[in-house]
C-alpha cells in the first residue's frame, strides 16, 4: 500500500504536466515520458520509473493510456485519450461518452484523471496479495523496446511447450509429438558484391549493414550483368536489398532512367516505399522521386495526383491490378515511363498461380509490347522459381539466373501439430493456448483462412480475457484482429503498433502472410491446415527468424470467364477481375454502414456481400457483432447497428434443378436399396 500512496503523490504533478503538455501539442502527439519524470521527481523528489508509468497503464486502462517506445534508444511515449475519462460509473459494455477534449477545460481534465486514478487506488486497497497485483500490472503493460525482447516475458517457449504437454486441453494425445520437427539454426554466411558507390555504401551503414549475405551479392552480381534473376531464399532474409541497390546505383549514373516495383497488396507496397525512401534520404547527391500508385491514390482535378507520378516518379510501386486497369490502358499518359523503363521486380512471385498467374502473364505480355525491361522476382516458397519466372514473364529459361542458396541467418525453430477434438466447441483450444501465450508474455500471429474465422477467433479470446480478467488484466488491448475489408487507416495502425511491439497477438488472415514488417514475432498459430506446402511455409515464416526456438504451431483440424488479354486492344479491365474468376460486370464495392452515425464499417465486392450481406445477418469487426437492417440494392448499401449477440450468421447456398423437358428416358432393373 505504501507504494500505492507514494505513486499518488506523484500522480497530480504528472497528470497536470501531460494535460498541459498535450494542450500544447497540435497534432495530438506523444508525449516523451523522461521529460515528464525529471519534472515530477523536481517537484516531488519521486523517481517517477517505467514501471510506475506501466502501472499507471494498468490502474486507468489501456483505453485512456497508451505506452510506445520512442525514437530514442531505450526511451518511451505516451498518450492519454481524454475523451476516454469516465464522468461517472457506467456498465463494463457501455460505450463512454466520447466528449472533445477541446470541449472541456485543462482543470477539468486535470481533475478528471486523478479522480479516475483515485477510484483505481480505492479498488485495489481491498484486493488480498496486493503486491502480487500490482506487479502482475506491472509486467502486463510494461511497454516493449524495438529491438529488446519482453521484459513482461514470464515463460520461455520450452516452458509454454512444456505447458502445453503438460496440461493438454480436453485430453492426452493433442499434441502429436511424433510430428514435431526441430529445425537447426544456420549462421549467417557473407561474400563481397560487385563494387558499391561510396555513397550507397554509407546509407547501408545508417541502417548497420557492413556486409552482404551470400545470396544478397550474387543476386546484386546478376543484375548488374543485366541478367533476369529470380531470388528463392527464406522470409525475412533481405531479398529488399538486392533490387534497392542496384536501382540506386543506375540512378547516380543514370538519373532518367525509371524503375517498376510490382507488388501482391498495397500493405506490402507502401512498407517497401517507406524502406526505400529512408534509404534514398540518406544519400545527398541523389534527388529520386519514389511515389505509390494504387487504388487509394487520389485522382481529381483538384488533386491530379496520377498525372504527377507519371510524369515525374522514377521509381513507382504498385501492383498488378493497377497496372491492368489504369497504366496500361493509358498509353499517352505513359508513354515516356514506358519507353525508359530500366527494371522490372516482381516481389513474392510464388503468389501468381492458377487463373491469377495466368492474367499476370498476359499483363506482362502487354507491357512488353511498350518496354524490354530486366526482370527480378523474389520468393520464398516457390519449388521451380526459374521456370515460373519464365512462363510468367515470356522468357527464355535459360536467360534467368537463379539464386537460391540462402546466407542470411535463422534461429532454431520448432514446428508442432495440435490435434482439436472434434466434439469440443470451435476455437476453444486456439483460445486457450492463446491465454497461455498472452500469460507467457510472448508475441504471436493467429492465422485464419477465412475473414469469419478471423473475426470468430479474436472474439473467443476477447471473450475469455475478459472472464478471467483476474488473470490476464489488461490485456484485451495486446490482441488485435488483421484482415482484408478494414479501412486503410486502421490496417496502417495495426501494421505500425505490431512493428513497435504495442500487440502482443495478431489474429489474422492471408492478408498478414506476406512480407510487411511486424517486428518480431516468437509463435505462428496455424488454424487449419494451410492450403498449400507453400502457405505454411509463409506462415510459419512470419515467426522471427533471427530469434531462436521459434514455435509455428500449425492446427489440425474450370470458369467460362474473361481473361485480362483474350483481345488486345480495346482491352477490358474493368470487366476482368484479375483474382478470382467471378466476373462483375461493375467494379463498385458495396458498404456497410453503422447507424445512427451512417460511418463507413466495411467496404466488400459484390461477390462477398451476396453470401454475408442479407437482412438479419450478423457481422463481425474487431470482434463486435453487427447486426444487418436492411439492404439497398440499387445503391449497395447495407444498414447496421452494434448488437450483443452470442450467436453469428452463415448464408446458405441450395441448387434446385428443375426438369423441363425430356430427351430420353431409361428404365431401370429393379433394385433394392438398404434401408
Amino acid at each position: 500500500m505504501d507504494r500505492l500512496h507514494k505513486l499518488q503523490t506523484a500522480f497530480k504533478p504528472f497528470a497536470t504536466l501531460s494535460v498541459f503538455l498535450s494542450s500544447k501539442q497540435e497534432h495530438d502527439n506523444a508525449l516523451e515520458f523522461d521529460a515528464i519524470s525529471a519534472a515530477v521527481r523536481q517537484s516531488t523528489g519521486y523517481p517517477l520509473t517505467v514501471e510506475d508509468l506501466a502501472l499507471i497503464k494498468g490502474m486507468l486502462g489501456p483505453h485512456i493510456l497508451d505506452i510506445a517506445s520512442s525514437q530514442k534508444p531505450n526511451q518511451f511515449q505516451f498518450k492519454i485519450n481524454f475523451s476516454a475519462l469516465p464522468t461517472n460509473d457506467l456498465p463494463k459494455r457501455t460505450k463512454r461518452p466520447r466528449t472533445s477534449s477541446a470541449e472541456v477545460s485543462p482543470v477539468q481534465l486535470i481533475t478528471r484523471l486523478i479522480d479516475s486514478f483515485a477510484a483505481a487506488v480505492k479498488r485495489l486497497s481491498s484486493v488480498e496479495n496486493l503486491e502480487q497485483t500490482l506487479e502482475a500490472l506491472v509486467q502486463t503493460n510494461m511497454p516493449l523496446s524495438r529491438s529488446t525482447k519482453s521484459k513482461c516475458q514470464t515463460r520461455t517457449i520450452e516452458e509454454l511447450i512444456e505447458m502445453l504437454c503438460r496440461n493438454q486441453i480436453g485430453g492426452s494425445g493433442q499434441l502429436v509429438t511424433t510430428a514435431t520437427r526441430v529445425l537447426p539454426a544456420r549462421p549467417a554466411e557473407y561474400q563481397t558484391p560487385p563494387p558499391i558507390d561510396p555513397a550507397i555504401q554509407e546509407a547501408l551503414k545508417s541502417r548497420d549493414i557492413t556486409r552482404l549475405y551470400t545470396h544478397q551479392a550474387q543476386a546484386i552480381g546478376s543484375i548488374s550483368q543485366n541478367k533476369h534473376t529470380v531470388v528463392n531464399t527464406a522470409t525475412s532474409s533481405g531479398k529488399s536489398l538486392i533490387y534497392q541497390i542496384p536501382i540506386l546505383q543506375t540512378l547516380l549514373s543514370n538519373p532518367q532512367a525509371r524503375f517498376l516495383l510490382l507488388f501482391p497488396t498495397k500493405a506490402l507496397a507502401q512498407d517497401q516505399e517507406h524502406s526505400l525512401k529512408q534509404l534514398v534520404a540518406q544519400i545527398p547527391q541523389l534527388q529520386v522521386y519514389v511515389d505509390t500508385l494504387d487504388g487509394d491514390t487520389p485522382n481529381t482535378k483538384d488533386c491530379p495526383e496520377r498525372q504527377l507520378i507519371s510524369e515525374r516518379a522514377q521509381i513507382i510501386l504498385t501492383n498488378f491490378d493497377t497496372l491492368h486497369t489504369s497504366m496500361l490502358p493509358n498509353v499517352p499518359r505513359w508513354h515516356a515511363f514506358w519507353t525508359r523503363l530500366h527494371l522490372v521486380v516482381i516481389d513474392e512471385l510464388h503468389i501468381y498461380q492458377h487463373a491469377f498467374g495466368q492474367h499476370v502473364s498476359h499483363i506482362l505480355s502487354r507491357l512488353q509490347r511498350f518496354a524490354h525491361p530486366q526482370f527480378v522476382a523474389c520468393s520464398a516458397t516457390t519449388s521451380n522459381p526459374g521456370e515460373h519466372l519464365a512462363e510468367l514473364c515470356s522468357l527464355d529459361p535459360e536467360s534467368v539466373n537463379i539464386i537460391d542458396q540462402n546466407g542470411a541467418p535463422q534461429g532454431q525453430r520448432t514446428m508442432m501439430l495440435w490435434d482439436s477434438q472434434t466434439q469440443k466447441l470451435p476455437f476453444s483450444d486456439t483460445t486457450l493456448i492463446s491465454s497461455h501465450i498472452l500469460s507467457s508474455g510472448l508475441r504471436a500471429v493467429v492465422f485464419c483462412r477465412t475473414r469469419h474465422a478471423c473475426e470468430l477467433v479474436f472474439r473467443e479470446i476477447a471473450d475469455y480475457i475478459e472472464q478471467h480478467y483476474d488473470l490476464l488484466a489488461n490485456k484485451a488491448a495486446q490482441v488485435v484482429c488483421y484482415r482484408g475489408g478494414y479501412a486503410l487507416s486502421e490496417r496502417r495502425d495495426i501494421e505500425q503498433r505490431l512493428f513497435n511491439n504495442q500487440i502482443q497477438i495478431v489474429v489474422a488472415t492471408s492478408a498478414l502472410e506476406l512480407g510487411i514488417d511486424v517486428g518480431a514475432l516468437d509463435i505462428a498459430l496455424i488454424v487449419g491446415a494451410p492450403h498449400s506446402q507453400s502457405s505454411l511455409w509463409q506462415q510459419s515464416g512470419r515467426a522471427d527468424l533471427l530469434d531462436p526456438d521459434n514455435v509455428p504451431l500449425p492446427w489440425d483440424r474450370a470458369t467460362n470467364s474473361w481473361c485480362c488479354a483474350l483481345s488486345f486492344k480495346p482491352w477490358p479491365p474493368l470487366l476482368v477481375p484479375i483474382r478470382s474468376s467471378h466476373n462483375d460486370n461493375d467494379r463498385l464495392l458495396w458498404q456497410v454502414l453503422v447507424l445512427p452515425s451512417l460511418r463507413v464499417l466495411e467496404e466488400m465486392d459484390t461477390w462477398r456481400a451476396q453470401f454475408t450481406l442479407y437482412e438479419g445477418a450478423i457481422l463481425f469487426y474487431q470482434g463486435q457483432a453487427f447486426g444487418i437492417h436492411s439492404i439497398d440494392v440499387d445503391s449497395r448499401l447495407a444498414m447496421s447497428s452494434v448488437t450483443d449477440v452470442s450467436w453469428f450468421t452463415r448464408a446458405s447456398s441450395r441448387l434446385d434443378i428443375v426438369p423441363v423437358s425430356t430427351e430420353r428416358a431409361v428404365k431401370l432393373a429393379d433394385t433394392k436399396y438398404p434401408d
